[in-house]
């Protein structure tokens, strides 16, 4: 819980956020994201994240797991702090559904560019990410009694709504299983071949 006063916020415990570290407004009961440290004063907690992150990512390649925090948004998608250490970004093409700063995510690096800088996504890459979704799509198949009505015209956000995947992932799980023999489509959604 966050208490706001002249001089600036106290968050539970004993842990503050002096007014010179806000980088925003701060308001009593909402949520703001803070950096803790321990410095002179005790444990102080800071707005301006910059001071405490790197923009160039050292001993990460594409593909490699990371643990995410959320930040700001940007006009491309969103910022994450990447391994409590980095700075990445999440394009808006990777992003279905609402994401809050503070939100903790499991992702992955997508990309180490040129300049060091990391671009992100939620869904493990390439191959290995295709054949976990497949097995988990056949999975809900079965658990729904065998028809889900979802087709390649289904738009992308009710796709990534019930499968928290986007459309080409899901096309992509969906040609596995038919191309298997798993499944039949028809107009209105996928049906579970028995036998």
């Amino acid at each position: 819980m966050l208490g706001v006063d002249g001089r600036g916020a106290r968050l539970e415990g004993d842990v503050q956020l002096p007014r010179k570290f806000w980088s925003g407004r701060v308001r009593a009961g909402h949520r703001v994201l803070v950096w803790v440290h321990s410095d002179r004063g005790g444990v102080t907690a800071s707005m301006h994240l910059n001071a405490f992150l790197a923009d160039v990512a050292v001993d990460l390649v594409a593909g490699d797991p990371v643990s995410l925090v959320i930040a700001n948004p940007t006009d491309l998608g969103v910022n994450a702090i990447v391994n409590h250490r980095f700075w990445g970004l999440l394009y808006g093409d990777e992003l279905f559904g609402s994401v809050r700063e503070g939100d903790r995510r499991e992702g992955f690096v997508k990309l180490v560019r040129d300049d060091g800088r990391l671009d992100l996504t939620l869904h493990a890459p390439g191959r290995e990410g295709v054949d976990t979704f497949t097995e988990a799509l056949l999975a809900a198949l079965v658990a729904a009694g065998g028809f889900l009505p979802y087709t390649d015209a289904s738009p992308a956000d009710l796709i990534h709504g019930r499968f928290g995947v986007s459309k080409k992932r899901f096309k992509q799980a969906v040609g596995a299983l038919y191309r298997r023999r798993a499944l039949t489509l028809t107009d209105e959604g996928m049906v579970l071949v028995s036998g």
